[in-house]
């Protein structure tokens, strides 16, 4: 038993020392409504009242009275405010984006909290680090250009698609494609006869 102690308390140290090369992960925990951050080997209180949080890599965003807030110092805790009457949002390593009323937002600033409108009226949206793709029908687009609020359309007849680190697939029937290019949409056919597939994409 005094092993399996000794055993948690190395991995809470690791997780929790920032000397520590096990400092790869970003901790937040929920406590009757408070939020708290795991900075500097202690618990942090960031705000009381959340409904709920995300998390990933060096990014914590957290929702309050319909209010969408982002952490910007992971060491202080503080936080701005990002939108009010936010419906829902995504968050992976260095990237945000969320709903109000059906229209599609991302972060553009992470110090200050600001956010830009770059779709509207979607259908649904997924979230990766350094990538967000969207659909609207069965149209899927992505974000060229997250400072500028810019996006291109990528295909037309999407079933499905998944978003992961600066990557996009999506099938087509039974075809999966990559996109290639961020910048003009522009995609190539991986593998025909395809019935699923995965991709890792918080970070």
């Amino acid at each position: 038993m005094k092993t399996l102690a000794r055993l948690a308390l190395v991995f809470f140290a690791a997780c929790v020392n920032p000397n520590s090369s096990a400092l790869e992960s970003t901790m937040a925990f929920l406590k009757s409504g408070q939020l708290f951050i795991i900075s500097t080997s202690r618990a942090r209180s960031v705000k009381t009242n959340v409904t709920d949080f995300q998390v990933a890599r060096g990014t914590v965003a957290f929702t309050s009275a319909g209010g969408l807030y982002l952490v910007t110092d992971l060491n202080s805790g503080s936080f701005v405010l990002v939108q009010d009457g936010v419906s829902d949002y995504d968050v992976a390593e260095g990237t945000v984006a969320y709903v109000r009323n059906n229209d599609l937002y991302v972060i553009t600033d992470y110090s200050a909290g600001t956010s830009r409108a770059v779709a509207f009226s979607i259908s649904d949206y997924k979230v990766g680090p350094g990538a967000v793709a969207y659909r609207i029908s069965d149209t899927l687009s992505l974000v060229s250009n997250f400072a500028k609020a810019a996006t291109v359309q990528v295909s037309l007849d999407v079933d499905d698609y998944e978003v992961g680190d600066r990557t996009v697939v999506y099938r087509k029937g039974s075809s999966l494609y990559l996109v290639t290019d961020f910048n003009s949409g522009a995609s190539t056919l991986i593998q025909t006869g395809v019935s699923e597939y995965q991709m890792s994409n918080r970070q």
